[in-house]
């Protein structure tokens, strides 16, 4: 079954994430789980009343040229390694898919965490994104919830977060899939150096 998350899956989703992403911290998984992670954001797939896969679909503003668009970063898309190979990612990307639609989401866009990723979700429609280029000229606006290489690397250090970070118009290109066939497609989006 699918649905929204609940206060009560956070210690059970942070085991997960512990597992899928064994290169993050713990400070940094108590950092997204505390300032990132949304109930009403995330897609749980519950399996005899526990949380075995889960996503979240953090909402972004796209700024292309002159105009703003409504974006849906997927993130933290995890399933527990006991869990796999039975479509539940499948099933929660789809619905991720109707929930964007839902909200008026213009474009998802996400980060493969590996390139094997990247044929899967291009099954998906997803696109690879090319380099934005010098000046990027469809980039995310950032937001108090992102955050990026450059700041997690300084908030493990120092215990304080950044309010900018330097540009690097060529450091991710991410994926894209539009979601709003009445929007331009993009071919190149600049997400800062967003990670998860």
């Amino acid at each position: 079954m699918i649905r929204h998350g609940k206060d009560t899956d956070k210690e059970i989703l942070k085991s997960i994430w512990k597992y899928c992403f064994p290169q993050d911290s713990a400070r940094f998984i108590n950092f997204y789980f505390d300032r990132v992670y949304v109930n009403d954001e995330t897609l749980v797939y519950e399996e005899n009343g526990l949380p075995v896969a889960s996503m979240q679909i953090i909402p972004y503003l796209i700024e292309t040229g002159k105009n703003i668009l409504h974006g849906g970063y997927i993130s933290g898309a995890m399933t527990h390694p006991d869990f796999r190979k039975k479509g539940y990612m499948n099933k929660l990307l789809l619905s991720s898919f109707d929930e964007m639609v839902g909200k008026n989401y213009d474009y998802a866009f996400l980060i493969p965490q590996e390139k094997g990723l990247i044929d899967m979700y291009a099954k998906y429609g997803f696109r690879l994104c090319k380099p934005a280029g010098k000046r990027p000229k469809n980039r995310v606006v950032k937001t108090s919830r992102q955050w990026s290489i450059v700041q997690q690397h300084y908030f493990d250090e120092t215990g304080v977060w950044l309010e900018n970070e330097p540009i690097s118009p060529n450091e991710h290109k991410g994926m894209i899939k539009r979601l709003n066939p009445a929007v331009k497609e993009i071919t190149s989006l600049y997400m800062g150096m967003m990670l998860d």
